[in-house]
């Protein structure tokens, strides 16, 4: 029952970000340029992943380097989405036998990164 449960949560949260850039493109939506805490992008990106992440047994390594304080400007929701969407395409391009994934954010330079790798 789990993991039909997961499986219904992640094509959900897979529909709800496909929706989202599509309303994005029309122009449907407006975008905020707000300051936005990296560590919560962070944070919802996993949480947005969550299921996925436990239907594929994908282990994730988060590293904050230097980001407690740290903010980036801009619309909280899609910065999260985006990062979701490139953790699982990361995770589905290499697959299992790529060991674990890491997920980055860095600031060096005044320069907020995030990154994903295997």
């Amino acid at each position: 029952m789990a993991v039909a449960a997961d499986l219904v949560r992640a094509e959900a949260a897979r529909a709800l970000q496909l929706l989202l850039a599509s309303r994005v493109l029309r122009d449907e939506v407006p975008v905020s340029r707000m300051k936005v805490p990296m560590r919560t992008v962070v944070d919802r990106a996993m949480q947005m992943t969550l299921a996925e992440r436990r239907l594929r047994a994908t282990e994730v390594h988060v590293l904050v380097d230097g980001v407690r304080d740290a903010a980036v400007r801009g619309d909280e929701e899609l910065l999260a989405s985006a990062l979701a969407g490139l953790l699982m395409a990361t995770v589905s391009l290499v697959g299992e036998k790529g060991g674990p994934t890491t997920l980055t954010a860095s600031v060096k330079d005044g320069r907020a990164t995030f990154a994903v790798a295997q």
